[in-house]
């Protein structure tokens, strides 16, 4: 659910209004009524998007917008059916609540994922600078692109494809993938042994990598990294792209050899 945004054809845009609907439709318009919705009552949907609410804590069965607001605490009470934004949220530092769809929350100020975490569809965290580490179930894809990571846990657990390009202080992974893996420019250093690969791979741009010893039933993509061994029992599916790579260079000067 996106920003409320209405037009009167006399005047113009009209003023954003923050808005939640109960499920047995009681409209609360504006941040003073939201502010004062009875504890116990379920929303339907919300959109508190831009808002200066600082506190959440109901339930909401559908989808909850909140990107841009003042939000810093979302309480132990709250619950999400839908999707949830919180793009931008500058103020809102912990996140310990269950979300049964999708989670957006690009470029907020997040620095903590709470125990109690729960997401039942993909969760983006591109540009989450603060932050730094990761350890709860993901039904869906988890992007963390240019993010702060440092840490993957042992206990998070990835449904769809997982994206983590230019983690730069990422130097670990040892998790398993069902789908493709993105991890460009990353800091990667090491590939654990727990990792499983079920789609495309690329690792190109990951200068502290030296040795890959995985199966990819896709494309594997390590041009322009630090590669220098790939494991003899490893297999590869798809179009193999070393350019650039040390490995390259040797497979070159073997192919010379060779003729």
């Amino acid at each position: 659910m996106k920003g409320l945004n209405m037009y009167n054809e006399d005047k113009g845009p009209v003023e954003y209004v923050a808005t939640a609907v109960s499920i047995d439709g009681t409209l609360y318009e504006g941040e003073d009524a939201i502010k004062n919705i009875p504890q116990g009552v379920i929303l339907d949907t919300v959109d508190i998007g831009r808002s200066n609410i600082e506190i959440w804590n109901h339930k909401v069965v559908g989808d909850f917008e909140a990107s841009g607001s003042a939000l810093t605490t979302i309480g132990p009470d709250a619950e999400f059916g839908g999707r949830i934004w919180i793009d931008g949220c500058g103020n809102l530092t912990e996140f310990n609540n269950k979300v049964e769809g999708n989670f957006y929350a690009r470029g907020s100020s997040l620095r903590t994922i709470g125990p109690n975490a729960e997401f039942g569809g993909s969760v983006n965290f591109i540009f989450c600078g603060n932050l730094i580490g990761f350890n709860n179930k993901v039904e869906g894809n988890f992007i963390a692109s240019n993010s702060g990571l440092t840490t993957i846990g042992p206990d998070a657990e990835f449904g769809g494809y997982v994206s983590i390009d230019e983690c730069e202080n990422l130097t670990e992974f040892n998790h398993k993938v069902p789908s493709n893996f993105f991890a460009s420019k990353s800091g990667l250093t090491i590939i654990g042994p727990d990792a499983e690969f079920g789609g495309d791979v690329y690792i190109s741009g990951c200068k502290n990598l030296t040795t890959w010893n995985h199966h990819v039933p896709g494309v594997f993509n390590a041009s322009n990294s630090n590669l220098t061994i790939i494991g003899k029992n490893t297999k590869i599916g798809g179009n193999v792209n070393l350019q650039n790579t040390p490995l390259s260079k040797q497979i070159l000067i073997n192919a010379w050899k060779d003729y």
